[in-house]
Formats: structure tokens, C-alpha cells, sequence
């Protein structure tokens, strides 16, 4: 039995996402699976529930405790998704990979930028890692908690987010091939430019369609262009 999970924290997403996660996990997972959100509040949300204790850890934090010894008593393979994602295609060889693998971000390195005085120059990341998709054995990379755990308000000041801070201590991993995941904001592949407005990038031809966190758009820009529009078929 496979354990997916979403972790929703405070009031950055309400029910909805969630939920709709759920389907569309259902939808393109064809081997049995439990679906669990890991959340401070289960308001609406339909499916199991791991509750998440008052640690301080706010925004992207909490994802890291699903590395605890014995988190929610789950047991086997676990596959992690944001709550940003759409699933547009089976999602069931995932499982076909072994160990810790998260998402290299292929399509960030190789852009350039443009100056005003006509010089352009390739944009330097400091890491190209994302962590909207997450495999791993429950027990086998607890180490990744405990790293943390043992001075979190420093690693949580350094660090803008656990993608930088799995990066750059050194705890990543392995990555899924190229290919399988893109960015709606960011780009499909090497070179593609980050979009500020539509027409945002989209692909058919991927499994999953990560929306980089696009909901935290200001209201008003977020209703006259909506990220998620043409992706209903896949959630509804």
C-alpha cells in the first residue's frame, strides 16, 4: 500500500486544494494507495488526517517532518505532492524508483537576461532542486529530520526554503529524470524564461504541471489571469 501526502498549513490554501489533489492522485495512480493530508486544520478536507503538532514551523517548514521516525505511523513507500500541482497523466511509474529522488529543475539553468545596455548574461542559480514532488522510503531518511531539528531557527533564517536547505546541506539525494515534471511559470525546458504574465508554458506531454506556488499572486492579478485556467479537465 502506498502513502501519498500533501501537507496544508495555516491559511495559505484552504480545502480545496487538498481535495482536489486527492482526485487527481485517483484519477493517475493505478496501484492501491492511501491518501493523507498532513495538517493544523482538517476543515472540509476528505481524506485521512495526520495532525500537526504547534512546533513553530510555519509556510514550507512542516514538510520536513514527514521525516520523523514513525511520522503518522506510516509504513513503506511514501509519495509527497504540493498542493500547487496538476496531474495531468499517470503518475503510477513513479514508484518505479528507488531510494530518496526529488525534482531537478531542469528548465532553470541557461536563461538570460537582457540589460539595458545590450549586454546579456546567463542568470547564476543558486540551486537546482524542487521538492513539489518527493519519494522515499517511511524510516529509511529520517537523518533529514534530525539535521534540521537540531537548530531549526538557524536553518530557517539561512535558508529562503527547504529546497535551498536540502541543496545546500548536502541532503538531496536523487533526482527524477527530465521530462516528467515542468513549470507553468518557469518553463519546460533548458533556457525557458520565467513568465510574469500569460500565456504561461504548458505541456501535454508531462505528467505533472508544477504551478510554483502562482496562488500567492495578488488577488486581483490572480483573477484577470488565472494559472490554473485550461487545467479544469484534470481536477473536475
Amino acid at each position: 500500500m502506498i502513502n501519498v501526502i500533501c501537507v496544508k498549513q495555516g491559511d495559505r490554501y484552504d480545502h480545496v486544494y487538498p481535495n482536489r489533489l486527492k482526485t487527481m492522485v485517483e484519477r493517475n495512480l493505478s496501484i492501491p494507495h492511501n491518501f493523507y493530508c498532513y495538517t493544523d486544520n482538517d476543515y472540509k478536507v476528505d481524506c485521512n488526517i495526520i495532525h500537526m503538532p504547534d512546533d513553530g514551523l510555519e509556510l514550507w517548514w512542516p514538510k520536513l517532518r514527514m521525516f520523523e521516525e514513525g511520522f503518522g505511523g506510516l509504513e513503506g513507500r511514501c509519495l509527497f505532492f504540493d498542493l500547487d500541482v496538476v496531474i495531468q497523466k499517470d503518475i503510477t511509474f513513479l514508484l518505479d524508483y528507488e531510494e530518496f529522488h526529488m525534482i531537478q529543475t531542469y528548465w532553470k539553468y541557461g536563461i538570460e537576461t537582457t540589460y539595458e545596455s545590450g549586454m546579456k548574461q546567463k542568470q547564476a542559480y543558486d540551486m537546482n532542486r524542487n521538492s513539489s514532488c518527493l519519494l522515499w522510503t517511511a524510516g529509511e531518511n529520517t537523518h533529514i529530520w534530525e539535521y534540521f531539528w537540531k537548530n531549526p531557527e538557524f536553518y530557517m533564517l539561512k535558508y529562503a526554503g527547504i529546497d535551498r536547505f536540502m541543496y545546500h546541506e548536502g541532503l538531496t539525494h536523487r533526482v527524477f529524470p527530465e521530462g516528467i515534471f515542468y513549470s507553468r511559470k518557469h518553463g519546460i525546458k533548458y533556457g525557458d524564461k520565467p513568465l510574469n504574465e500569460p500565456p504561461w508554458y504548458k505541456s501535454d506531454d508531462h505528467a505533472v504541471c508544477l504551478m510554483n506556488g502562482m496562488h500567492k499572486l495578488d488577488k486581483e492579478y490572480f483573477d484577470k489571469w488565472n494559472p490554473y485556467e485550461g487545467y479544469e479537465q484534470y481536477y473536475l
